[in-house]
């Protein structure tokens, strides 16, 4: 899903281009039997079109079947002041009179305390959530901008990074991040081995420090 149809229309040709390379190197195992069969579906609609994304979830009952909601969502969905944003490290920035980005700050913190109360108020068993730090990526409009509103000067993560850690973050194994903050560049290994520290500490969420006592 996204906003404009040519962006969509691009990235669904370059998936359908891997998925002709899977089913041309069917592996032994069969391994790569999903992939080369996945259907791939796009939607041009914002988000904050409420008649829009019903539309969408409409349509994609009746092609899967009614009982088949999205297994996993991964909400990359730009700024709009107040309304729905992907997690980012410009929640994290200090204010700097020399590189404006309040509503964009704001609003991303906004997100990911709005995204961690819907995960924390959300059966665990229906819904899942973790917040994602992708990274600046040179390669996508929104990495552009960014590298050239900040005059920093960075070569930037490649896209595939995020794109990895995404689905290592639908897995079951990242179950003990839920509702946490995380950043696609953080070594996996690692939030592994503090896998009970994480899952059960203040750790990766965003508050206070010392409030309140209790936890």
């Amino acid at each position: 899903m996204g906003r404009r149809g040519d962006m969509l229309t691009v990235a669904a040709a370059e998936l359908k281009a891997q998925q002709q390379q899977h089913q041309e190197k069917k592996k032994p195992d069969n391994s790569n039997a999903a992939a080369a069969a996945a259907q791939i579906l796009t939607f041009a609609v914002d988000v904050t079109d409420e008649a829009g994304m019903d539309r969408v979830f409409v349509e994609i009952e009746e092609t899967f079947g009614a009982n088949h909601s999205p297994d996993v969502v991964i909400n990359c969905a730009g700024w709009n002041a107040f309304e729905i944003n992907l997690s980012t490290a410009g929640a994290l920035f200090p204010a700097n009179g020399a590189l404006p980005m309040s509503a964009y700050a704001a609003s991303k913190l906004e997100a990911i305390k709005v995204m961690e109360y819907v995960g924390a108020e959300t059966d665990p068993g229906v819904l899942r959530v973790l917040s994602v730090h992708p990274g600046v990526v040179p390669e996508t409009e929104g990495g552009r901008a960014m590298a050239k509103e900040s005059g920093i000067v960075w070569e930037g993560d490649d896209i595939n990074q995020p794109a990895h850690f995404l689905v290592w973050a639908a897995s079951k194994e990242a179950e003990f991040l839920r509702n946490k903050l995380v950043f696609a560049a953080w070594d996996v290994d690692e939030l592994v081995a503090r896998k009970e520290e994480i899952a059960h500490s203040p750790e990766l969420l965003i508050g206070l420090n010392g409030f309140p006592r209790a936890i």
